[in-house]
């Protein structure tokens, strides 16, 4: 005689709740006044690698620099314009 599998009787301990259910918690920084700059590494391999980067993400765009003459980044530049912007102070030739 084959004998069927035994199901399973309902657990009379309470469940705990899920951990998906409840809000996970976030760990403190030891340091909390520290700001972390997530921001400057990117920047940096950005820089060091700008003509790799162009010419994966934007090959079409990369073909028509003249890689010979260097590149200047003007991130700086911008910053100030967009502050400048952002303050409402007009730019050279805005009339």
């Amino acid at each position: 005689m084959v004998s069927q599998p035994s199901t399973p009787k309902p657990s009379t301990t309470p469940r705990a709740e899920s951990p998906l259910a409840t809000e996970p918690k976030r760990p403190t920084l030891p340091f909390p006044s520290v700001k972390t700059d997530y921001d400057s590494p990117w920047k940096d391999i950005l820089e060091i690698y700008f003509q790799s980067a162009l010419e994966l993400c934007f090959p079409q765009i990369a073909r028509h620099i003249n890689w010979s003459k260097g590149v200047q980044l003007l991130s700086k530049e911008f910053q100030k314009i967009v502050r400048r912007s952002e303050l409402g102070v007009p730019l050279q030739g805005d009339y």
